[in-house]
């Protein structure tokens, strides 16, 4: 077992490539704890950094200048009470943020972030990339239909369109970086994450500047899924029945700079009442 274990150390390829369960599991642990970890950063730094826009303190209660307060947010989240409809579809219910989940992870599998650091490398990488990340709509669909309501289920539909059609474009862009690949002596390109990176270094030029407003485009469409600006926010039911929107929503991760931004709005135009 031993020499199972550190017989992979002198080997150039991925762990996934080598067979070599051990190792591709150390790495999903190393991927999930950094991912984790990136999340909790850059959640506390967005809620720092518009509270100082904004003259304010920001999270300040837990921990030194506010640290823990991800955690805290987290384990509030673990620990509050699940509400599923009556008339729920319990089981899709269940699988469907679960299914948004195992995508967004899953999709790390094949990024590469060395010449032999990735899980695996596939042939097909950036098509395994872009197939299973699509997943994520699949899991809103499954929760706007699990809720067995009429409004849910539009509002679901609504937010998959928006993915759909960015992930059009994006998938455009992707198919530039792929044709890049086949700039070389043999004229043959690859599909493969590592291989793409490998025909980058190859030709000492980054494909974003060499196809640079489809990298901008890939850019401003990335956030799509995120519903984040500058892309659409899908609207809530609550906007579309008042006849109004706000006038400004402060892109806020907590829920306490939510509810603070939801007093402080006022109805920027009114339309005629629907018939």
């Amino acid at each position: 077992m031993l020499q199972y274990i550190t017989g992979y150390l002198n080997s150039n390829v991925t762990p996934g490539q080598a067979g070599n369960w051990v190792w591709a599991l150390i790495y999903i642990l190393i991927i999930f704890a950094g991912i984790s970890l990136a999340v909790i950063a850059m959640n506390w730094l967005e809620r720092k950094v518009l509270a100082h826009m904004q003259v304010r303190l920001g999270p300040m209660r837990v921990g030194p200048h506010g640290l823990l307060q991800p955690i805290a947010d987290a384990l509030k989240l673990l620990i509050k009470e699940d509400i599923i409809p009556e008339n729920a579809d319990k089981l899709v219910f269940w699988l469907a943020p679960l299914m948004v989940v195992i995508a967004a992870f899953t999709v790390f599998i094949v990024i590469p972030f060395g010449p032999t650091h990735a899980v695996t490398d596939m042939n097909i990488g950036i098509l395994f990339m872009l197939g299973v990340s699509s997943l994520g709509v699949l899991g809103i669909i499954m929760a706007g239909w699990a809720s067995n309501s009429h409004y849910p289920l539009m509002g679901s539909l609504r937010s998959s369109a928006q993915m759909v059609s960015y992930e059009i474009a994006m998938g455009l862009a992707v198919v530039s970086a792929v044709l890049m690949t086949s700039f070389n002596a043999g004229g043959s390109g690859t599909l493969s994450m590592i291989g793409i990176v490998q025909a980058q270094a190859a030709q000492h030029t980054w494909f974003v500047f060499k196809f640079f407003p489809l990298g901008l485009m890939l850019c401003l469409c990335s956030p799509s899924p995120w519903w984040r600006k500058p892309t659409a926010r899908p609207s809530t039911c609550r906007k579309r029945s008042r006849n109004w929107w706000p006038a400004s929503i402060p892109s806020t991760a907590g829920s306490a700079g939510r509810s603070s931004s939801w007093r402080n709005t006022r109805p920027c135009w009114r339309f005629p009442p629907s018939r």
